[in-house]
């Protein structure tokens, strides 16, 4: 598991729930999303929501980032 100190403007923060609901519609019924669709999954009212989980997208990991590195070891999967 890294900890990482990303500076914010790499980061790019997204609804988990908003996201979900997209991939529900597209695998579920074959939606593809609208513009739209896609937008609220960033949208401030999404991401200040105590309800909703806020996942993070970075394009690359610098080594000077990193503040703590531990290995995980994880059961295989059957």
């Amino acid at each position: 598991m890294l900890e990482l100190d990303v500076p914010p403007s790499m980061v790019l923060l997204s609804s988990y729930s908003a996201w979900n609901d997209l991939l529900y519609g597209l695998i579920g019924n074959g939606d593809v999303p609208a513009g739209e669709a896609c937008r609220s999954m960033f949208d401030v009212g999404h991401l200040d929501d105590g309800n909703d989980a806020v996942q993070a997208i970075i394009p690359f990991i610098e080594p000077a980032w990193i503040i703590s590195m531990v290995r995980m070891n994880l059961p295989a999967a059957t």
